[in-house]
């Protein structure tokens, strides 16, 4: 490796490679290789005074309308990027690392590798490189050169990560798909004609690309061409669908792609094409209130956000299934929705590690919890351009205005942000007044576009309004203090310029204003504060005198005739063309002819003047093209500048000039530093982005920090060293900065702490814009004179007509005050009662025109009220109420129940079915039923081997053929003895190999140990841990989404019922209440009409209803309550005089004097009151009773109701816990379902297997037991041939006759089965030789001598009979093996599955283990009691909970007490595995012992038994001793098939020899062949190279055919070898089956046998 780079071969499409870079696409960089830090790709060239006198020093702001600008590095930190610099923000620490752009011009786009550990860096200039830093160590890693040739717009990495993309911004917006570890270029191609937006990958297919941006969407596909790899784009087509910029989109699962649209509709597109425009209702209302910029997938459903400021979910499914009957438009209603913050357009939404960000247009970074409830601002900076700087001139403070109506106090210093303020409007411009005593330097003013100045006091924690004018009817564009303090000027839009002077209070007084013909562009205060320097559109500068409010008269209107004077701008001498005559080189002047006349440049716009500070009488401006090269000194005198300044060729936007520098601020992101005794030289300084303007670039009072502020909402503080500068200005030597520091005081020098109390308010803010400006009130002042007037006549009319309703009021008291006969009724009293009539009925008119006009309005009203009700209190079933207590303020209230949704009902009815269902179910499945009734075994036990039968019948047929070779006579005892010893040597054999198999092994355990540890696995329990690779979830707690929703339900269903029986009780207790408070009444009537029997009178308790307790009565409004309502109001407006009331007891003592009781009633009376009065006390106590056994109830209600809230509240936890392990088992829900179809298939396709292998056992059966008849049938020709020949003495021929097997013509069942098969063609010709043999045997069916014709006959047929049989057992026995056959596949795959079932039985107990632990990392809430916790620490708990388990008491004791006794059980059954590891030790050797003895005493029986008897001999072996002539025939037929196979044998060889030869000869010619081509191919490639040495680019397409082309040749070559490689194969192969032939192997003993027969 050399430099990092190691050589390599590549493939990459060269066609789309540039020429320059082939060098580095030949090349590899190690994976291990880092770029140097000092590493410097592109030279920055310096000023003429060194940049190194310029230091960063801090910055502010955040570019929120820059698309894709914020990225996520880890779980804390964020990617942003600010001008030329990017940074690394802790959203936990608020930590800002900030890094520069290398190339110096600006940042371009960002993007995060996948696994983030990278991050890519797209910056801008003149052929910009993308730099690829290594995360976190922050280490260059690579660099990507030549993408685009202006700046990255946006780029993405593949979602492997091996690929990235970027698109270039204009001229060429070129996308670039890059193999960024080694530096290549993959693909080029042009992505559109505008600006893109946003690119990405496909998650499915990396080979596809998606683009968008203004007006368009492409879908990009990496196909191979015959040229090679290329890009291929479809532009999407939006057809009748309006054309919109495209800026978020997301690729579905199902391939389709849903992007957003400007006008905020949701566009489902497939393939090229829109398949459905979503819409949210039938109203066609856009699924989004602006444009669409966001659009994410989480889980099962799809994010979408815009500029409304909503966030919204989708259901997945719903949006991919859309699909428009008529049109375009589909419905899909969004599930929910989240509002950030109160007024917010996203611009980008991003997912980070549980938490989201949010980019919001209004200067926002949103930091959004997971679940969205909680949303904080994380970064607040202005939104849009800032428009306006200044700082304060006696301290390091600058106040920023931006175009979105803020205003922000920076202390620059400190590097902080003190406070910030919104006001209505766009702010525009901004200026601080100079220190006075009543502002204590702390006033600045503000001008908004809608033409308000604001004058703002720097208050302690914000802006105060002090004072608020609309001064102008237009935007301002400028606001200035005059040097002096004392005067004020503000310019605006609308060409006007307005003087002040500043009054007592800082209160802006006005004084003049006039209007220009031009537009202004930039206004400027002279040192003397008598005049202003405007810079005009038109290119001329006016200089104006300030207007003196003594020399002018503004009692009509403010504008007013002004002195001022104007100078326009031209050429200078050296930007003129040369002349012709002056051009040696041109032809001569003709006599006669004209000189060309000079060409003039017209006057350009002066974008910028100020006074130059060294000499006042001379100012400098810059101006637009052609003029922009140079900044000009000019003075009113004059025609031309005076003198040119070089500067950069950006348009200079603002001038700052102070005594020592002068400052230009460029639209290119760059502002200029001159000295001022030497303009000649400057110092470039370049913070913000160089497609951005610098807006403003102004001193500090020091001149040793520098505030620039842009478009792109950034503020850059630089730092710059005065004196060094100056120097470097005078002699170009460069000086270092110095090295003693700075003391730099902050904000803390203007006090804002402080408020003197004489600063107050002078007017509330203006927030009407449609108040007149303060010339249009000055016009418009006539007019309202006027207007008043007429108000005040109206006036006087009102007062007299009050006056005389006065007087005639005072008539008709003193009317009223007479006696009636001489009073005048109302009649009499009306002057003209037809003036009454006619206005009665004009009021009438007008009443029903009111109830006309309110009719609609009423009814409207009427049907929202219903509509309200509907939709607040129709979904509601109870509504919350109290029920107070009667005696004491205690009271109970209800809970507010909703009336269970559909959605709710409808689940709940399905969950009940389900568990009606399954309670019927029984236990067990069909698959357990088969396998108990199915035993796989059981063909294996019955089958028979193939030549089992015919073997049986053979013995049975020699030994009977013994028999009658003997003496034809029956069975001897001799024959039966041994048969029955034969039958009882079986039985014993059975019976001994039954009890070796009873015999226990090695490995054999005690049944009631087997029994003991069955026992113990089913009650000890699984002590595992659950993160344990071993535990086993048991059932019970496997579940799954459906299972968990199941859960939900009937928690809700139970909430809802212990709420309604609640609420149940209270309104029992309040019908309780009711019928008491009734009974109350009517107690106290009683006790009243006691009272007044009495005499005596008092305040009785009255017990009455809140209204809190019949809230269902609110909105119910009877013919009553509107007579109280009536009487209250008509009360209320005339009080009548109190009345006095006499005294009781004096009407008694009046009573007492007319009447006196006698003794007898006055006795009477006291035992009637004493009746009454202990009646009433009676009543009083029931009264009491009751109440307090109603309070009583009530109490107990209350604490049954604290007790049920405390449950409900752990219901809502547990519902809480519920909805986080539902969004988990959802997520998982898919693996979930995949498994529990697998087990159910395989279960199915065993259940399956099953029931074949039994119909297979069915099947053997039946064809078995027909084999045993067979068998039976075989006997039985045997007996009937034996009794046929018993005695006779052609038995031994006979027995020939009836063994031998003929050939025999198979019976035709039709036609078509007389044809022969192939396969019996083959065997018939294979069997020719037992053809011939059989032929023989059939010549040999001749009578023997004189035997009976008849009895051959007889055997004859006896035969027939018998090979009938023999066809149909060996048609059985094809039958069986088929069966056998099957049954070996079916077990076999019986096998497999059970294999399947058991790894699938596997994957989901890992499946669950692992949803059990994701499911276990939930956090819950628990209610505990402090002395329930035992971890207090110093009367405290521990700041660290994490490193303790939450555990009951009595479990805790269960535990600790199980591990002593564990401790115990284990030292037990360590002490009695040693005692039986000592009686194992010793069983061990006494049973080898025994084996050794048992070995000993074996041997020596074997030796005496051969000593007595001879060698041991298998009994049943005697049967078969003697030889047969079944087996002469079968040797013989072995001999011919033997001499047959040689003679084939040989024939292969033969054949082998010659294959063997041709492939010889077809190898050497494809291998001449080889050689000519490989020559040819060399000679090709000398030829190709020495072309593109001479002409590479000219014909780089036919090399690139060439070499596609050769490759071709050399794959084709590969397949020919390949295919002859397997031709070898293949013959090897059938060599191998030469050697073969009938199961016999030709080996060395067969060759030898071969030469013994020839």
């Amino acid at each position: 490796m050399v430099g990092g780079y190691t050589n390599m071969d590549t493939n990459i499409d060269a066609a789309n490679v540039p020429a320059d870079q082939e060098e580095v696409q030949s090349r590899r960089l190690a994976e291990d290789y880092f770029y140097s830090d000092s590493h410097q790709e592109k030279e920055i060239k310096d000023s003429s005074i060194s940049r190194h006198l310029g230091k960063y020093h801090w910055c502010a702001g955040f570019d929120s309308l820059k698309k894709n600008n914020l990225h996520i590095l880890s779980a804390d930190k964020i990617l942003y990027a600010i001008g030329c610099t990017y940074h690394i923000f802790d959203i936990n620490t608020r930590e800002d690392k900030i890094f520069f752009s290398r190339d110096g011009e600006g940042i371009g786009a960002l993007a995060v590798h996948p696994n983030r550990t990278y991050f890519a860096v797209g910056e801008k200039g003149e052929q910009p490189n993308v730099y690829i830093y290594e995360y976190p160590s922050g280490k260059l890693y690579r660099i990507l050169r030549k993408g685009t040739e202006k700046m990255f717009s946006c780029m993405c990495w593949s979602p492997s990560g091996k690929m990235l993309a970027t698109v270039g911004s204009s001229p060429d917006f070129m996308l670039t798909v890059w193999d960024w570890m080694d530096e290549k270029v993959i693909l080029k191609s042009k992505a559109f004609g505008q600006e893109v937006y946003r690119v990405t990958f496909s998650p499915k297919y990396e080979q596809e690309i998606t683009t968008s941006g203004t007006a368009h969407i492409r879908f990009w596909k990496m196909a191979k061409t015959f040229t090679g790899l290329k890009l291929q784009g479809d532009i999407g087509k939006f057809g009748q669908v309006e054309l919109s910029d495209i800026c978020g989109y997301v690729e579905l699962p199902d391939g389709k792609v849903l992007s957003g649209s400007e006008y905020g509709n949701l566009l489902l597109w497939e393939g090229a094409l829109i398949k459905a425009v979503i819409i949210v209702d039938n109203e066609k209302n856009p699924c989004h209130k602006g444009a669409i910029e966001c659009i994410l997938i989480d889980g099962d459903e799809i994010m979408s956000s815009g500029t409304d400021g909503y966030i919204r979910w989708w259901d997945i499914n719903e949006v991919m299934q859309a699909d428009p009957e008529e049109g375009f438009h589909s419905i899909v209603v969004p599930k929910h929705q989240v509002l950030i913050g109160e007024i917010s357009e996203i611009n980008n939404l991003i997912k980070g590690d549980k938490i989201w960000f949010s980019v919001d247009r209004k200067g926002k970074i949103w930091k959004i919890s997971e679940d969205f409830l909680e949303q904080h601002v994380l970064l607040d900076f202005h939104s849009g351009k800032i428009m306006d700087v200044v700082t304060s001139p006696e301290c390091n403070a600058a106040v920023t205005i931006g175009e979105d109506g803020s205003t922000r106090l920076w202390d620059f210093i400190n590097q902080k942000e003190i406070y910030a303020s919104n006001w209505h409007g766009k702010g525009m411009c901004v200026s601080w007044a100079i220190r006075t005593g009543y502002n204590q330097g702390k006033i600045v003013a503000a001008g908004f576009d809608n033409g308000l100045i604001r004058l703002l006091y720097l208050g302690p924690d914000n802006f105060e309004l002090l004072y608020s004018v609309k001064v102008h009817d237009s935007p301002v564009i400028k606001v200035k203090f005059a040097p002096n303090g004392k005067h004020f000027v503000s310019a605006a839009r609308d060409n006007s310029v307005f003087f002040f002077e500043i009054g007592e209070g800082s209160l802006l007084e006005p004084v003049a204003m006039t209007v220009l013909k031009n537009k202004i562009n930039n206004v400027e205060w002279h040192t003397n504060s008598e005049k202003i320097l405007v810079a005009l559109n038109s290119g001329d500068v006016a200089e104006i005198t300030r207007p003196e409010k003594e020399n002018i008269d503004t009692s009509h209107s403010f504008e007013v005739p002004v002195s001022e004077r104007q100078w326009r701008i031209r050429m200078m001498d050296f930007q003129k063309k040369k002349p012709v005559e002056d051009d040696i080189l041109a032809p001569p002047k003709r006599p006669g002819e004209v000189a060309q006349e000079e060409e003039e440049w017209p006057p350009a716009p002066i974008l910028a003047a100020v006074y130059d500070s060294s000499n006042s009488e001379k100012f400098i401006i810059s101006v637009d093209a052609p003029y922009n090269d140079y900044l000009y000194i000019c003075e009113f005198v004059s025609q031309r500048p005076i003198r040119a300044i070089s500067t950069c060729p950006a348009l200079c936007q603002n001038l700052f000039m102070t005594s020592n520098f002068l400052i230009s601020s460029h639209n290119n992101g760059t502002f200029l530093i001159y000295s001022v005794e030497n303009l000649d030289r400057y110092l470039i300084v370049r913070k913000h982005d160089s497609s951005t303007k610098t807006k403003k670039a102004i001193l500090n009072p020091r001149e040793t920090y520098i505030i620039s502020v842009a478009e792109d909402s950034t503020m850059f503080i630089t730092e710059i060293f005065p004196k060094e500068i100056i120097q470097n200005a005078k002699t170009g030597i460069t000086m270092k900065p110095g090295a003693e520091p700075k003391y730099e005081m902050g904000i803390d020098v203007l006090k804002i702490n402080e408020k003197p109390p004489s600063i107050v308010p002078l007017s509330d803010d203006i927030t009407d814009t449609t108040i007149y400006s303060l010339q249009m009130d000055k016009l418009k002042t006539d007019e309202d004179k006027k207007r008043t007037l007429a108000e005040m006549k109206k006036e006087r009319k009102r007062q007299e007509i009050a006056l005389l309703r006065a007087e005639f009021e005072d008539l008709q008291r003193e009317n009223s005050s007479l006696e009636s006969k001489y009073q005048l009724n109302q009649d009499e009293l009306q002057v003209d009662p037809e003036y009454t009539n006619t206005l009665y009925e004009r009021n009438q008119v007008l009443l029903d025109e009111a109830q006309k006009e309110i009719a609609w309005y009423t009814e409207l009203y009427k049907l929202l009220v219903e509509k309200y009700k509907k939709y607040f209190l129709d979904s509601v079933a109870i509504e919350r109420f109290k029920v107070r207590a009667l005696h004491t303020d205690a009271y109970v209230t209800s809970f507010r129940v909703m009336k269970p949704s559909e959605f709710l009902v409808s689940n709940l009815a399905t969950i009940q079915a389900f568990l009606e269902e399954e309670g019927r179910v029984k236990q067990g499945s069909l698959l357990s039923e088969t396998e108990s009734m199915v035993s796989p075994g059981k063909f294996s036990q019955h089958t028979v081997d193939q030549n089992e039968f015919h073997e049986e019948t053979k013995a049975e047929f020699r030994i009977t053929s013994q028999q009658v070779k003997k003496d034809g006579k029956k069975k001897s005892k001799a024959q039966e003895e041994r048969e029955r010893r034969s039958k009882l040597r079986e039985e014993r054999k059975s019976k001994i190999e039954n009890k070796k198999k009873q015999e226990p092994n090695s490995e054999s355990y005690d049944p009631m140990d087997l029994r003991d540890i069955e026992t113990a696995k089913a009650t000890m329990g699984d002590f595992k841990l659950k993160t344990s690779p071993e535990y086993v979830v048991p059932k019970s707690l496997c579940v799954n989404a459906s299972q968990k929703r199941r859960q939900m339900f009937l928690l809700m269903e139970s909430s809802h019922n212990l709420k309604m029986e609640l609420n149940s009780r209270l309104l029992a207790l309040r019908e309780n209440k009711s019928r008491l408070i009734d009974w109350i009444r009517e107690q106290n009537k009683i006790i009243n009409e006691i009272d007044r029997e009495l005499g005596v009178s008092e305040d009785l308790f009255e017990p009455k209803f809140m209204d809190d307790e019949w809230p269902e009565d609110y909105y119910k409004v009877e013919d009553e309550d509107l007579d109280e309502y009536t009487a209250t109001k008509a009360l209320k407006a005339s009080p009548r005089p109190p009345v006095e009331e006499v005294p009781s007891g004096s009407r008694n003592k009046s009573r007492n004097k007319h009447w006196e009781m006698t003794d007898a009633e006055r006795q009477f009376k006291a035992h009637h009151d004493l009746k009454l009065l202990n009646e009433k006390n009676h009543l009083k106590e029931e009264i009491k009773k009751r109440i307090e056994h109603f309070d009583e109830a009530l109490r107990q209600q209350q604490e049954q109701k604290y007790l049920l809230e405390s449950d409900l509240k752990q219901i809502d936890m547990k519902l809480i816990t519920f909805f986080q392990e539902l969004n988990l088992l959802d997520a998982m829900e898919p693996d979930d379902q995949r498994l529990t179809a697998k087990i159910e298939k395989l279960n199915e396709d065993k259940q399956a297997l099953l029931l074949e292998i039994n119909e297979i056992n069915k099947q053997y059966e039946l064809h078995q037991q027909e084999q045993e008849e067979i068998t039976q049938k075989h006997k039985e020709i045997y007996g009937q041939f034996n009794k046929m020949v018993e005695g006779n003495t052609y038995a031994k021929e006979l027995q020939a006759v009836l063994d031998r097997n003929i050939k025999r013509k198979k019976k035709k069942k039709n036609k078509e089965s007389e044809e022969e098969d192939e396969d019996e063609s083959e065997e018939e010709s294979s069997d020719s030789s037992d053809e011939s043999d059989e032929d023989d045997d059939q010549n040999l069916d001749i009578v023997p001598g004189d035997c009976d014709p008849n009895l051959f006959e007889e055997v004859v047929n006896l035969r027939e009979a018998r090979l009938d049989l023999v066809d149909r057992s060996n048609a059985k026995k094809l039958i069986i093996n088929d069966l056998k056959k099957k049954q070996e596949d079916v077990e076999k795959k019986e096998k497999n599955i059970s294999k399947a079932i058991q790894n699938t039985e596997k994957e989901i107990q890992e499946f669950q283990r692992e949803k059990m632990q994701k499911l276990n990392q939930i956090m819950i809430s628990i209610i505990l009691s402090q002395d329930q916790i035992q971890i207090i620490e110093n009367n405290r708990l521990p700041g660290d909970l994490e490193s303790y388990v939450l555990f009951t008491n009595a479990e805790f004791d269960k535990l600790r007490n199980r591990i002593i006794e564990l401790i115990r059980e284990t030292e037990a059954e360590k002490a009695r595995k040693n005692d039986l590891d000592k009686e194992k030790s010793k069983l061990e050797k006494n049973n080898k012992r025994h084996e050794k003895k048992k070995e000993e005493e074996k041997k020596k029986f074997e030796a005496v038994q051969a000593l007595r008897f001879g060698h041991a001999i298998k009994l049943e072996n005697l049967k078969y001793a003697e030889p047969s002539d079944q087996l002469a025939k079968l040797k013989n037929d072995f001999m011919k098939a033997e001499r047959d196979s040689v003679k084939k044998i040989e024939e292969a060889k033969s054949e082998l020899s010659e294959s063997r030869e041709n492939f010889r000869e077809v190898t050497k010619r494809n291998t001449m062949l080889l050689d000519a081509r490989s020559k040819l191919f060399e000679s090709i490639m000398k030829k190709n190279k020495q072309l593109d040495i001479g002409n590479k680019e000219i014909f780089k397409e036919e090399e690139e055919s060439k070499q596609g082309n050769i490759t071709q040749e050399q794959m084709s070559l590969k397949n020919v070898l390949d295919l002859q490689k397997a031709k070898i194969a293949e013959l090897k192969t059938e060599i191998s089956l030469f050697r073969r032939k009938g199961g016999h192997i030709y080996t060395k003993i067969t060759a030898n046998r071969r030469a013994n027969m020839s």
